[in-house]
């Protein structure tokens, strides 16, 4: 069986962390033939920061390649967006890890690759599954939500830190950045965003999948 660990998100951490949580990432699915991809910004030194959330850092491009590449098979350097341009949410934010997740999509589609499974995870957090079996069909599973707004009383919460789903409904799914231009205005956050984009009579929270996230955050400039 062939998974796609796609890994995205903004450089927070040094390069060992980053190399345990991928490490963890990969131990979780140790049984089945992998292929993991790293999608991040390139280093910028200006840092934006909106809602008290920085959305870019700086960091040792060059370090972090080094550190990372024997745990890797692609590494995709994205080109940074202007915040100021990028579309918002209607809590004001810009749901940039969906870019990412778009970038990966095209990439796989680019290079005609094939897989059973698509597992989508960040680079600041840890993920360990338990009875990983239980998790490949034909449903999409999420962590467990942490929080429930007033908001989500009537859907299920499907937050940006992970998933799991048939590389089938990866495919299908419009996650072409002309989409997410287009769907962001209507959206609450980045929760509700990734909920439309996926069929939401799919989606499942399993206590099977476990995120714990990672503390240690250092720069390397």
């Amino acid at each position: 069986m062939k998974i796609c660990i796609i890994i995205i998100g903004a450089i927070r951490l040094d390069s060992f962390t980053l190399v345990e949580n991928i490490k963890q990432m990969i131990e979780n699915f140790q049984t089945y033939e992998i292929t993991l991809i790293f999608v991040t910004w390139e280093p910028i030194e200006k840092t934006y920061i909106v809602h008290n959330i920085n959305y870019y850092y700086d960091y040792d491009k060059k370090n972090v390649t080094e550190n990372i590449t024997s745990c890797v098979d692609a590494i995709l350097f994205m080109n940074n967006l202007e915040i100021e341009n990028v579309v918002k949410l209607k809590n004001g934010m810009a749901p940039l890890f969906m870019y990412q997740l778009s970038c990966a999509k095209d990439f796989i589609l680019a290079n005609e690759l094939n897989f059973d499974y698509i597992v989508k995870t960040r680079n600041d957090i840890q993920i360990k599954i338990n009875d990983i079996h239980e998790l490949l069909n034909d449903k999409v599973y999420v962590p467990p939500a942490y929080w429930l707004w007033d908001y989500y009383n009537h859907i299920i919460p499907l937050n940006d830190h992970f998933f799991i789903m048939p590389f089938t409904l990866f495919k299908s799914i419009d996650i072409s950045v002309t989409n997410i231009i287009n769907m962001t205005p209507h959206c609450m956050d980045c929760e509700e965003l990734n909920y439309r984009l996926i069929k939401p009579d799919v989606i499942i929270n399993s206590n099977h999948i476990k995120l714990y996230k990672t503390t240690k955050v250092l720069i390397e400039n």
